[in-house]
């Protein structure tokens, strides 16, 4: 329910961002304050913040904590690095040219069996990021988790916690490389 319901919450910055790039990017790069409130809406929307007004959280400083460690800073850095190289529409554009890519051919395309995966649900991803039942596509899933906090910008929301996802899943590597040299000591001395 949540998956779909956000997929049609999602429909029109689909739409907009995936077939008219150019309209959209162009307009936002015209205003800084139209990039502001453009990435601001995308951080309130995809994170897994308060949005009622009596449950919005402030820091220390009186700025306003969006979800975790995500704060106002991070919302007029995003923006000013979008606004100030005029890359907008260029971004936009990458999107639109491979949305359609992602929608119809990487349902094709699986990750062959020698390269490990992490995969990592986030509490307020837009979609979720694995279906379980569906092996076709990861073949060599080391870890796989979901998360109680966080949403679609992980790293700027929980950095502690996603550095500590990645750390345990080199180490999962490390464990599963390791065993499997040992079995293969193993097979090559039984072999002699």
């Amino acid at each position: 329910k949540k998956t779909v319901l956000n997929l049609i919450d999602m429909r029109g910055f689909n739409t907009i961002q995936g077939t008219r790039p150019n309209t959209i990017g162009i307009s936002l790069e015209s205003s800084p304050v139209a990039v502001l409130t453009w990435i601001y809406e995308k951080y309130l929307s995809w994170t897994d913040g308060e949005t009622k007004q009596s449950e919005i959280k402030y820091d220390e400083n009186g700025q306003r904590v969006i979800s975790g460690d995500l704060c106002w800073d991070d919302v007029i850095m995003t923006a000013c690095i979008y606004w100030l190289n005029g890359r907008v529409t260029s971004g936009f554009n990458y999107y639109a040219e491979n949305m359609g890519w992602a929608t119809t051919e990487v349902s094709k395309y699986y990750v062959p069996e020698n390269i490990k995966v992490g995969i990592i649900d986030w509490n307020d991803l837009i979609v979720e990021s694995y279906d379980p039942n569906n092996k076709w596509h990861f073949r060599n899933i080391v870890m796989h988790k979901k998360m109680k906090n966080g949403g679609h910008f992980q790293a700027l929301e929980q950095p502690k916690q996603y550095v500590a996802n990645i750390a345990e899943f080199i180490r999962k590597c490390n464990e599963q490389i390791k065993e499997t040299i040992k079995l293969d000591t193993t097979t090559a001395s039984e072999e002699v």
